[in-house]
């Protein structure tokens, strides 16, 4: 289920692709616990046992982007085939999965068709909120694949947010819509990806101080997240600079579960 790349740009998801390695490259320190943390909760979620059947087959891993949580290299050698999905593969990207046996590249909206559903939404301003929510229509945008296991890669709350940001550049929305609609996309996640044995790691809640102290926290999940047999916490300084909220450091509570 890929999405017309006019959209993407006009919605402006490919620019915010983009702004992740500008901000990586900006606050790569406070950025390198984070990142560590996510590498290794997916290799001891995936290890390196072939006994294990999951490794002869193929690891989905959704939300791949730049490549900056993923040891891709360690992964590449515990399955047969190794799958990338995002809604976009950098040319950089591209280029290193060429060179390296049994990884594909998928471009797909992980959403599950929410994208080209708002920007019609917002295109043809005709429909209420309540239409447009029971309208929303999700599905398997991977059905062709079988994986063997499955693992969602810092996704989760960007799936809704992107498409958030994007609807409130047009339309003043209501408290109730914003809480609805987090919670059907992060729904569906959830319910499509636990049907194979796998992992997600996602940031759970936002927190950000200024000059006088003060601490503000926004909740970023309007879901629950799976029970599973292993589980970590750990914070993010996600931002030290004050660019994403002016003059103040942000943080993200992350949170990770590994499940069958």
């Amino acid at each position: 289920m890929s999405t017309d790349r006019k959209i993407l740009r006009r919605m402006g998801l490919l620019k915010d692709q983009e702004g992740i390695m500008k901000r990586y490259l900006r606050e790569n320190e406070g950025w390198k616990q984070h990142l560590e943390n996510s590498r290794n909760f997916l290799l001891d979620s995936f290890p390196a046992d072939h006994s294990d059947s999951r490794n002869s087959g193929m690891l989905l891993l959704l939300g791949s982007g730049w490549l900056l949580d993923v040891p891709l290299e360690e992964l590449q050698k515990r399955f047969h085939t190794l799958c990338l999905a995002d809604l976009h593969h950098p040319p950089q990207i591209r280029k290193k999965a060429e060179k390296m046996k049994g990884i594909k590249l998928v471009e797909a909206d992980l959403s599950g068709g929410a994208i080209s559903q708002t920007y019609a939404f917002i295109r043809g301003g005709s429909l209420t909120e309540d239409q447009f929510l029971e309208g929303l229509r999700l599905s398997n945008p991977l059905e062709e694949f079988a994986p063997t296991a499955l693992a969602s890669v810092n996704l989760l709350s960007q799936l809704d947010g992107l498409l958030l940001e994007y609807m409130g550049r047009s339309l003043s929305l209501s408290s109730g819509f914003r809480e609805a609609f987090r919670k059907r996309i992060q729904d569906f996640h959830v319910d499509w990806i636990t049907t194979t044995p796998g992992c997600l790691i996602t940031d759970t809640r936002e927190c950000f101080s200024g000059r006088s102290g003060k601490q503000e926290f926004r909740e970023l999940l309007g879901t629950t997240l799976p029970d599973g047999q292993r589980s970590a916490t750990w914070t993010w300084d996600f931002d030290r600079s004050g660019n994403y909220h002016s003059g103040a450091l942000t943080t993200m509570e992350v949170n990770a579960v590994q499940w069958g």
